[in-house]
């Protein structure tokens, strides 16, 4: 979505449309908070139904954290309590190639390249029902992941709570209430709680990514170098850019997108990756969309998506012999933490009791092949004589092969023949 087309009606009708669809047609999630008798605030965000089916509505791009002041008796949406940052796709998704190019072919279209980080999406503002700074995450209205739950709590699934820790700490302006009311920060809350992959050493900060500041009806959106002014002026923590290049051609991004992967060394850390921020020339912003580090994006689906088939493949690809040479590789290459490990060391047993079947079942393929061909039979007799095995077509490679048995099981279209006959969906 092109960020400088968006403006308070946008969120509005975005906002009216979630309320009065079905949610099967929104997949909106809605949570309330009670002001008074007259109003509540309202938080929209996306179900995750969208990761896996996508957006279907320009207005679900709208919804990731929306907040709004509602108005009970009327039925009506008073005002916008607090902006969020549009859904943006990655590199090469979702008409990402066609929107760049379109930039391109206007001409005056430039980038800059901050870093993605691996946090929370935070974002300060002024709550009237708690009457102070609160700090929202896309899904809560304050941070807490239980909205019922006490609001003080040091339970780390509260993640305004350990915003309000570092603010406290690090930048008191945000508790301003005076502060809050007239700017809307989006922050990204680096935390050891907070994190997916990437190791921050233990480092506790809000990382400010964006500012919004509402005023009769219109939202603004600061642009790259006022945001930078801000920071200064606030005492804040502005986003680190892999290039500062000022105002570098937005047709040039591939090249500067190379240069920073290569430089930032992505194949041996976890970097997340970087943001491609698309402005005109007084770098407003107008577009934007992630670009992922490929070292990263491995490691998260073997992280998230902790499985007997990956830890197959991972076991298989570097000859794992046992649980400690597996742990080092997960590790070692995936920096897993310790509830992943557990998972995996359950999926390591499900995979040497795989293994044990399928030895078992290769002495008994090759017991039952000299069986059948001990009095040297020829082609066509070896045939009569399997024709009723459940097996056969492994047998019949294995007699083509039986010079060389120990080649023969490493062979890929053996593999695939042993892997139908063991299907890991059924293990």
């Amino acid at each position: 979505m092109l960020e400088n087309t968006i403006t308070y009606n946008s969120y509005i009708s975005a906002a009216y449309w979630a309320l009065h669809e079905p949610r099967e047609t929104t997949h909106i999630n809605i949570k309330k908070q009670d002001i008074n008798e007259q109003y509540c605030l309202i938080l929209f965000n996306n179900s995750k139904s969208l990761l896996y089916n996508g957006f279907q509505h320009p207005q679900q791009e709208l919804l990731k954290g929306l907040i709004v002041k509602y108005d009970k008796i009327h039925h009506e949406i008073d005002s916008i309590v607090a902006p969020c940052l549009p859904k943006f796709y990655n590199a090469h998704e979702n008409g990402v190639d066609k929107t760049i190019q379109e930039f391109i072919n206007k001409g005056n279209a430039f980038c800059y390249f901050p870093k993605k980080y691996d946090g929370v999406n935070i974002r300060s503002y002024y709550n009237e029902a708690t009457h102070q700074t609160e700090f929202a995450t896309r899904g809560t209205i304050t941070g807490c992941e239980s909205e019922e739950s006490d609001l003080n709590t040091t339970s780390y699934t509260n993640f305004g709570y350990l915003a309000r820790k570092i603010a406290e700490e690090k930048y008191p302006i945000l508790l301003n209430p005076e502060f809050s009311k007239k700017f809307i920060c989006v922050f990204e809350l680096i935390h050891p709680e907070a994190k997916i992959l990437t190791n921050y050493d233990g480092l506790e900060d809000l990382i400010l990514l964006n500012v919004y500041e509402i005023e009769n009806e219109r939202v603004f959106q600061f642009n790259i170098k006022s945001l930078k002014i801000f920071s200064i002026i606030h005492n804040l923590n502005m986003m680190d850019f892999w290039s500062y290049k000022e105002l570098s051609p937005l047709n040039d991004y591939e090249y500067q997108l190379q240069q920073i992967s290569e430089q930032g060394n992505w194949k041996n850390t976890l970097e997340e990756g970087t943001v491609v921020i698309c402005t005109d020339i007084n770098s407003n912003i107008l577009y934007r969309f992630k670009y992922k580090n490929k070292k990263y994006l491995e490691t998260l689906n073997i992280v998230k998506n902790c499985s007997l088939k990956i830890t197959k493949k991972i076991c298989d690809d570097n000859n794992v012999q046992n649980w400690e040479q597996l742990r080092e590789i997960l590790y070692r290459e995936y920096q897993i933490n310790e509830e992943i490990e557990y998972q995996y060391a359950n999926f390591y047993l499900s995979y040497v009791a795989l293994q044990n079947n399928i030895k078992v079942f290769k002495e008994q393929l090759i017991e039952n092949f000299y069986t059948f061909t001990q009095f040297n039979p020829t082609q066509k007799e070896f045939a009569e004589i399997i024709k009723d095995q459940p097996y056969k077509s492994l047998l019949f490679a294995l007699k083509k092969h039986c010079t060389d048995i120990e080649n023969f099981w490493s062979r890929e279209e053996t593999k695939k023949m042993i892997d139908k006959i063991f299907p890991i969906e059924e293990f």
